[in-house]
């Protein structure tokens, strides 16, 4: 985008109350390109400084979750694969140890009182992919 169109955007953003995310996500990444303080940008832009300080922290957020999602996504599908308990002495709690290919390693002590939703959203929390 070409500096001209970009201003004239930027214009007719000035005057609308409320921003997309796509519309301030393009601000906010020119403003922090520029490394001007948001009160100057925002002036020589004709926007209030006070979107870019709203916007800024939702939109680093967002593409903060996107990169560590896409960067901990494995190449290959995790599967279930079947277990068997050996070794456990009667009245004694389970022990189970759970080991991911990207080397995650998830110990339950008390393995009868582990629901799999919870193990699948810690496991999923440690990787930093949201469920």
């Amino acid at each position: 985008m070409t500096t001209k169109s970009r201003k004239k955007q930027w214009a007719a953003l000035a005057g609308k109350r409320r921003w997309s995310e796509a519309e301030a996500r393009s601000v906010v990444e020119a403003w922090r390109a520029s490394g001007q303080r948001a009160q100057t940008f925002a002036r020589e832009h004709g926007l209030g400084a006070w979107k870019l300080r709203y916007w800024a922290p939702l939109i680093e957020a967002t593409s903060r979750t996107k990169k560590t999602a896409s960067s901990s996504r494995l190449s290959t599908p995790i599967e279930f694969v079947p277990a068997i308990l050996t070794g456990a002495v009667s009245g004694e709690r389970a022990a189970v140890v759970i080991r991911l290919p990207d080397g995650i390693a998830v110990e339950i002590h008390d393995a009868e009182h582990a629901r799999p939703d919870d193990v699948g959203r810690m496991v999923a929390s440690l990787r930093g992919v949201g469920l």
